[in-house]
């Protein structure tokens, strides 16, 4: 069984991977009125374990396993996304002390969460290392910019599968 999200060609079946794209309210049962088990921020990973009523999906990561809404209320928004399978192979690729090289405007910010501070703007071509890859995320990593002397959070990835970052390409010349 699967339900339609916002958009016509999101379907979400048992066993799928989706990624909250706002705040997300986790609740113990599928209830409205059971108790709230965690608020989860954006870009938070998650494995469908059931559909159930209406909007309602039960969902577990690595330390949460509850029930949440695939849209808002009110406004009909979708609260989560489906992940592309070959979004997560992509992701595969990407290692631990690995060096990298941002190819397209990146934020650099103070902890994983989307919403944190923002330390600076790291534009194309800026070199980075992998310092430690997301737990909630993996399109999130903690990088190091040797050029620029600052460590932070960023994402490899947008949630719609385009590639931020690449692999280091340096050209020598011999004359």
């Amino acid at each position: 069984m699967a339900f339609w999200g916002m958009c016509s060609d999101l379907v979400l079946d048992l066993g799928d991977i989706c990624e909250t794209v706002s705040v997300v309210t986790v609740r113990e049962e599928e209830s409205f009125e059971s108790c709230v088990v965690a608020e989860l921020d954006q870009g938070v990973r998650l494995g469908v374990l059931e559909i159930g009523q209406g909007r309602r999906i039960k969902v577990k990561n690595h330390s949460i396993k509850g029930w949440i809404s695939h849209k808002d209320r009110r406004l009909g928004q979708p609260l989560v996304t489906k992940v592309q399978p070959q979004l997560d192979s992509f992701l595969d690729d990407f290692n631990v002390g690995g060096d990298y090289e941002v190819m397209s405007n990146a934020m650099l910010r103070a902890a994983e969460a989307v919403h944190s501070m923002v330390i600076s703007a790291l534009p194309v071509g800026t070199q980075i290392k992998i310092v430690e890859i997301g737990t909630d995320n993996k399109r999130h990593a903690k990088v190091a910019t040797p050029e620029l002397g600052q460590e932070g959070w960023i994402s490899l990835a947008s949630n719609t599968g385009d590639v931020l970052v690449g692999t280091t390409m340096r050209l020598t010349i011999c004359c």
